[in-house]
């Protein structure tokens, strides 16, 4: 694999989070009377699950669109990072595994 193309897989890796937080910040925002309604507090501890429960709003299809993306572009961060780490042994291969593993729940959560 090419430099190029390393550099790609790690940009995506560094863009999907970007996305994820501003968009997160934004539909808050857009969706802050009906979170409150549902009895979440943006100071104290909730029994409302933030980000999720952002997803039961009006633009609740536009958050789980954002858990899917976030998702996406976490895999390809998980191979740059198989294919671009030079040390051998356990250690080359662990840290982008548990990347993918913690980027398919992502992408799962659009479907369910």
């Amino acid at each position: 694999m090419n430099e190029r193309t390393l550099t790609r897989l790690a940009d995506a890796g560094v863009v999907g989070p970007i996305v994820f937080g501003l968009t997160t910040t934004i539909l808050t925002f857009l969706e802050y009377d009906f979170m409150i309604g549902l009895g979440w507090d943006p100071v104290q501890n909730s029994h409302v699950p933030w980000p999720s429960g952002l997803a039961l709003g009006s633009y609740g299809w536009f958050q789980v669109a954002n858990f899917a993306l976030f998702g996406v572009c976490l895999i390809p961060l998980a191979f740059g990072l198989h294919r671009g780490v030079r040390a051998g042994g356990r250690e080359s291969w662990v840290g982008p595994a548990l990347y993918r593993g913690w980027a398919v729940p992502y992408q799962n959560v659009c479907c369910f």
